[in-house]
């Protein structure tokens, strides 16, 4: 699965340089829909910018699914607020978490352009993207003897390709955008303190 949606992204953005000059891309922020244009007309690139929408959403509930779920584990672990732990009594979902994360994204909304949240978000995310997956080595050389179902393949060049495109990610955002990439990493030098106070009262409550 991996592999065919890697392959889509190459070979749709191969399509939008050979239809579209590099300054063209550029000064567009509707890219697929700017291609289409020039190849079959208005009515074909309403038809795309409508698949893209279909995404976004399917996207968008991805993050909702999964979002609150973190919130909930990391409440019932005792590093965050015990009430987003607590489940809808109906539907056995993360209410609070869900409603806190959908009021979160609204604000965030507010706060600009799509390039500045952009910053904000997502080159943050990306941070964790690549702490995430370096993990992956570490806990294989600390935890050998742990038994692991699924193996990833490639391992560990596919996990070291990862971590450099995170980095090159990361790197290249703070170059483009260096202030609103600060922004960004406040908000997470911000949470340092606060998950180091529920750990340290997590820790109290297990002695």
């Amino acid at each position: 699965g991996i592999l065919i949606i890697t392959l889509a992204y190459l070979l749709a953005n191969s399509s939008y340089y050979a239809v579209l000059t590099g300054e063209e891309i550029q000064q567009t922020d509707r890219v697929a829909a700017g291609a289409i244009t020039r190849v079959l007309g208005t009515t074909a690139a309403g038809f795309i910018s409508l698949l893209i929408l279909v995404s976004i959403f399917g996207a968008m509930n991805g993050m909702i699914l999964t979002g609150p779920r973190v919130y909930y584990a990391m409440a019932q672990d005792g590093l965050f607020f015990s009430a987003f732990a607590r489940l809808n009594a109906r539907y056995r979902t993360p209410i609070l978490a869900i409603l806190v994360q959908g009021a979160w994204a609204a604000g965030l909304s507010l706060l600009g352009t799509f390039q500045q949240l952009f910053t904000y978000v997502i080159f943050t995310a990306w941070i964790f993207y690549g702490a995430a997956v370096a993990a992956v080595v570490v806990l294989r050389r600390r935890q050998p003897e742990l038994v692991r179902p699924f193996r990833v393949p490639g391992f560990p060049w596919l996990p070291a390709i990862f971590c450099a495109a995170a980095v090159g990610i990361t790197v290249s955002t703070v170059v483009a955008d260096p202030r609103h990439a600060l922004l960004g990493i406040v908000l997470i030098l911000v949470g340092l303190p606060v998950y180091a106070l529920f750990r340290r009262q997590a820790g109290l409550k297990v002695g």
